[in-house]
């Protein structure tokens, strides 16, 4: 993995912008879903109805992590991903994969499972591959994804990856306007 080197003393903005995010709501749903039932658990309780909901949704999600078609482009695959719908031919989707993770990151807190927290490391560093090979507009959910994944593992990298990327949002970007004319044009 790459060392980072000039973004080390920089600060990420909390200010992202307006972004235009087509999510699917299905995984957006789950996502939440996941992390309501982890903070509507009790810290200590050894297993109650809500953590047991928590793993066996983080148990399917986590199931369901694998490599599929890329959806966005129509050209290679897409590995540690998740599917845009449940259904045999359903290509992934970039915009979905962070919300994705982020459920099974809201897991792996609430629940402690190391396994959640390697679904959540492989989606990261496949997001953190696709990123670096293009300079395409990174999804604020990712973002997040990375920020949050930093400071559960307490690797720099995540976080030094989301401020380039949200660095190359915002130049991209300039104004709240800039996305609907990306999106309009």
């Amino acid at each position: 993995m790459k060392t980072e080197k000039s973004l080390t003393n920089e600060s990420l903005d909390p200010n992202l912008g307006v972004f235009t995010l087509t999510t699917s709501r299905k995984i957006i749903w789950f996502s939440l879903f996941l992390f309501t039932l982890g903070i509507s658990s009790s810290a200590g309780a050894a297993s109650s109805p809500p953590r047991e909901g928590v793993k066996k949704a983080a148990d399917l999600q986590l199931s369901r992590q694998g490599t599929y078609p890329n959806g966005s482009t129509g050209v290679g695959v897409y590995t540690c991903a998740w599917q845009w719908d449940i259904n045999p031919t359903s290509p992934a989707y970039r915009n979905t994969q962070g919300p994705s993770a982020l459920g099974l990151l809201a897991a792996y807190e609430a629940l402690g499972k190391v396994k959640y927290l390697n679904g959540v490391v492989c989606a990261a560093n496949q997001m953190i591959l696709r990123y670096d090979a293009d300079t395409g507009r990174a999804y604020a959910q990712d973002m997040e994804l990375l920020v949050r994944l930093s400071e559960a593992t307490q690797n720099p990298v995540y976080r030094n990856r989301a401020r380039l990327y949200h660095q190359r949002t915002r130049a991209a970007f300039q104004t709240g306007a800039d996305p609907m004319k990306f999106v309009m044009r």
